[in-house]
């Protein structure tokens, strides 16, 4: 579990009322699959995996002034550095 010690007010001011919901992380995009489409030429349906869509990351309160974070683990120490600037 990673916790960090962050200020509540400036955790709502990025993050709003809801910090468990996520916010994407700008800069990045990873590759997904979602759904299924139709290919014309086979006739049939297959997995539509060219998809790009930001990774997030939020925030779980776990006392006061005490965050885990939530994020995957390619991105967190971009996500560590970034939320020690703007919410500490």
């Amino acid at each position: 579990m990673n916790v960090m010690f962050l200020n509540d007010a400036k955790v709502v001011r990025y993050f709003g009322t809801r910090p468990d919901l996520g916010k994407p992380i700008k800069g990045f995009v990873k590759k997904v699959t979602v759904g299924v489409r139709w290919n014309l030429p086979k006739g049939c349906y297959e997995p539509d995996s060219n998809v790009l869509v930001p990774p997030t990351v939020a925030l779980k309160c776990v006392g006061r002034g005490k965050w885990q974070v939530l994020v995957e683990e390619t991105y967190r120490a971009h996500v560590e550095r970034w939320l020690l600037d703007t919410c500490s």
